[in-house]
């Protein structure tokens, strides 16, 4: 009796101190998103540099481009997001649409979040 109880104890503890979004590839993605977007706003590029996949990131350093996506980045807020499941990684979508007298206009903010030894990173798809 004694082993049953500790053996339930144990897988409930298992279950009930796991992340929130442990096993959900669209709320880790999301949470990953989340940091960089925190790291971004505390303008702390180490960190930020942290959540780009190696070959994406060295091609923003060469081209002098992180410092103005870690800006773009800051002003987002990653729970607004719709987010698209493919094969090897997830498309987050954020469409705004302004209307004028005359015109109107259509943004979309596109943002590939993408499984990399283990970890989520922002990148673009192989």
């Amino acid at each position: 009796m004694k082993i049953l109880f500790s053996l339930l104890f144990a897988i409930s503890t298992i279950f009930l101190f796991q992340p929130a979004w442990a096993g959900d590839p669209v709320a880790e993605a999301r949470g990953v998103f989340a940091e960089m977007v925190t790291a971004a706003k505390a303008s702390d590029m180490g960190k930020f540099k942290s959540y780009i996949l190696p070959k994406d990131l060295a091609e923003m350093e060469q081209m002098g481009m992180t410092p103005m996506i870690m800006n773009m980045m800051a002003g987002d807020d990653p729970a607004i997001f719709k987010p698209k499941v493919a094969e090897n990684y997830i498309l987050f979508t954020h469409v705004t649409k302004e209307e004028g007298p005359d015109s109107s206009m259509t943004m979309t903010r596109e943002l590939y979040m993408i499984k990399h030894d283990g970890q989520w990173k922002f990148g673009t798809p192989q």
